[in-house]
């Protein structure tokens, strides 16, 4: 009879232990899976982000050309501004602007 418990107790016990093993395996695959999920995701996430960042440098890139453009526009709108300052101040001291431009009023 002692043996019959123990041998129904071992049954009961493996079962036991075949039911927990299974729970087990079953939440370690499920937990696996959603890890494997959540890396994927992330993944995903990173590459969205090195996209952006890559047009983000893109933008930056032709920005910073327009703006060195803009700047030698500039140089040179500065250049002949100074050019045309100069030649208006050599017409003013030149003698026909300071006579008076006598060849019109002998005409």
């Amino acid at each position: 009879l002692k043996v019959a418990r123990l041998e129904g107790s071992a049954g009961a016990s493996e079962h036991i232990t075949e039911q927990i093993t299974a729970r087990v395996t079953s939440e370690v695959t499920a937990a696996r899976e959603e890890a494997l999920k959540e890396a994927w995701r992330a993944a995903e996430q990173v590459k969205e982000l090195e996209i952006t960042l890559q047009e983000r440098e893109t933008l930056v890139t032709d920005l910073q050309q327009k703006l060195e453009a803009a700047a030698a526009s500039a140089q040179v709108a500065s250049e002949v501004a100074a050019a045309a300052e100069a030649r208006c101040a050599q017409l003013e001291q030149s003698p026909r602007a300071r006579d008076g431009d006598d060849t019109q009023s002998q005409a």
